[in-house]
């Protein structure tokens, strides 16, 4: 995935289009940041403390990358922002890899008025996160990262999730 990455930002840095095309900002981390991640550490309904981080170690190497993109055609100017992670994955904790993109456009029609919208994000694809339950000896279902019997971990939405936020804003300026 790394080396297809570093291929788009050379095709975009060669390309004809390039001249109008700036790239702001371009960042990778090699880490998950997108949600919270178990420790794996708890205690059951006796008060018996558990270590079961070893469940919650991610067996992928994750990472994250942002690109923002601006382009100025017609008196408009264009932002893009690209994101990508790979996810996280685990024995009992899963996280799919997440895209997207969000966009804005911002047009100045006087020395002191402007219009600028943004969609955030326009195109989004992947990103859920699944948890698997913990059995005891008795094949009892668990919740290994808060101890908690497993449908009351569903019923009490202690399952980690992840939603992007979306919004449209429109923004009027002006200056005086």
């Amino acid at each position: 995935m790394k080396k297809f990455l570093v291929t788009i930002l050379l095709i975009l840095s060669y390309s004809s289009f390039s001249p109008a095309l700036e790239i702001v900002k371009f960042q990778i981390y090699n880490d998950y940041s997108r949600t919270n991640v178990w420790t794996g550490k708890f205690s059951d309904y006796s008060g018996k403390q558990w270590d079961v981080s070893n469940y919650y170690d991610n067996e992928i190497e994750s990472f994250h990358t942002n690109l923002v993109l601006n382009h100025q055609f017609n008196d408009i100017d264009f932002s893009s922002k690209l994101y990508f992670d790979n996810g996280y994955s685990s024995t009992l904790f899963h996280v799919k890899p997440l895209a997207y993109i969000a966009g804005a456009a911002d047009y100045q029609y006087s020395d002191n008025k402007s219009i600028k919208l943004m969609l955030d994000p326009v195109i989004q694809y992947g990103g859920a996160v699944s948890e698997s339950p913990c059995y005891d000896n008795f094949r009892r279902a668990y919740h290994c990262g808060t101890g908690l019997n497993w449908t009351d971990a569903i019923s009490g939405n202690h399952l980690e999730t992840y939603d992007l936020e979306s919004f449209i804003k429109i923004k009027f300026k002006f200056n005086f």
